[in-house]
């Protein structure tokens, strides 16, 4: 069965398929949250800690008992280590921040969704925007057809048909 057949002539209940998107999107936004704000503390933690081996460093040298060489290495290594971490820790401040596009993919996926259901063919480019990929059984040796199993990129990994229910009236 192609998209079309499973779709079929379906109307898409707009408010349904968005609050579907979102619930979906944010199961998804909220692990990989999790871990981003956990990944920031200890990148945090690491940094506080830096200061304090270079500051220790410093004053071990001050002091007369860490040569100047071995100081020079541990604070340029500390350094490059640092400036590591406060790059990493910008990224995932961005990466937080980023929820401002939620609206613009929501009615991109809207779109796609009426697009998709009004098909007249399938084409190369749904292929590719819809499939993940396909399966192809081997070759039954008495003449039977072979089974072909086609997933789709959705959100949550649904057969078609249960995603259908998902979005319609």
């Amino acid at each position: 069965q192609d998209i079309r057949s499973m779709l079929g002539d379906v109307k898409i209940d707009e408010k349904k398929a968005k609050e579907y998107f979102l619930r979906e999107r944010t199961k998804c936004g909220e692990q990989n949250r999790l871990s981003d704000e956990k990944q920031l503390r200890a990148l945090s933690n690491r940094l506080t800690e830096l200061d304090k081996l270079i500051q220790s460093a410093f004053e071990e040298k001050v002091l007369g008992n860490l040569p100047d060489s071995v100081c020079k290495s541990l604070c340029e290594k500390y350094q490059l280590e640092k400036e590591g971490a406060e790059r990493q820790i910008a990224e995932l401040k961005k990466r937080l921040s980023d929820t401002d596009c939620i609206d613009a993919e929501v009615e991109e996926y809207i779109m796609r969704l009426k697009r998709y259901a009004k098909c007249e063919e399938l084409t190369r480019e749904m292929c590719l925007q819809l499939i993940e990929f396909i399966t192809v059984g081997e070759k039954p040796a008495d003449n039977k057809p072979r089974e072909i199993h086609i997933y789709y990129k959705l959100i949550s990994g649904q057969t078609l048909a249960d995603y259908r229910e998902q979005i319609t009236k």
